[in-house]
């Protein structure tokens, strides 16, 4: 009888702490974001272009009264950042025939895209945060901790990352940046037990959040969805009516 009531009280008790725990977790994902966002995808469209992550197109779509840039970071002959969707794209972009060409920080920044647009390197992107206050950056295809840290430090509460593991996802969400998010499925196992220890350290929240597309919306269970795969505001609005987890979409056209 002795050892049942031991039993019957260590379960009450991780009972108690377990519904605390998932009380809080639940918490905070749900109440993460209310508004609605728009996110420039890669820049935003420009003249009909995109993809570009060009000077002009970051400027038109804070132009446009656009908060959230997003840019796709990718590291140059010589290990700089700067901001192209891919090697492969920036070649076409610029004309050349070689679309596996790498070029180094000096080339990228000699060259123009579609003939007339300005190239981004991670110096000119301090420089659009530092003038734009209220700007937060976006970032895509870059989550290595050691590379961001290195050109993004002081822009951690304007920062969010697109984390490509887990390792990236949690290490982000500990380092004081405005917010984490996760393309593809994280172990929830894994996140709730990491969630339980930041808690135990009394570590500030961080909202955990997922990159869906469009047409995967209703397929993943996440409070706080970024949505990509939507060209232009008035399509993200119907997408925002649809679905009440959206808080962020990415747009083309950002008019």
């Amino acid at each position: 009888m002795f050892k049942k009531r031991h039993i019957a009280l260590v379960m009450a008790v991780i009972t108690f702490l377990t519904g605390w725990l998932v009380f809080l977790f639940v918490n905070e994902n749900v109440s993460a974001i209310e508004e609605r966002n728009y996110i420039a995808h890669a820049g935003g469209e420009i003249d009909g272009f995109t993809y570009t992550n060009s000077k002009e197109a970051v400027e038109h779509s804070i132009g446009c009264g656009i908060k959230y840039i997003e840019l796709d970071l990718i590291l140059t002959a010589d290990s700089i950042l700067v901001a192209a969707h891919s090697w492969h794209d920036y070649n076409k972009m610029t004309g050349n025939s070689d679309l596996d060409f790498v070029p180094t920080l000096k080339q990228f920044k000699s060259s123009k895209l579609h003939g007339k647009y300005t190239t981004l390197s991670i110096m000119d992107v301090d420089s659009i945060l530092h003038a734009n206050p209220g700007v937060v950056l976006v970032t895509d295809k870059m989550s290595n901790p050691a590379i961001l840290e290195k050109y993004i430090q002081k822009y951690r509460e304007r920062t969010i990352v697109e984390c490509m593991s887990d390792e990236d996802y949690y290490y982000f969400m500990d380092q004081g940046y405005r917010m984490s998010m996760y393309r593809g499925g994280k172990n929830i196992v894994k996140q709730f037990v990491h969630f339980a220890e930041r808690k135990l350290r009394g570590k500030s929240n961080r909202y955990s959040a997922c990159v869906v597309h469009v047409g995967d919306q209703d397929k993943i269970n996440c409070k706080c969805k970024f949505v990509y795969g939507v060209k232009n505001r008035q399509q993200a609005d119907s997408v925002f009516c649809q679905n009440e987890d959206v808080k962020f979409i990415y747009v083309d056209n950002v008019e």
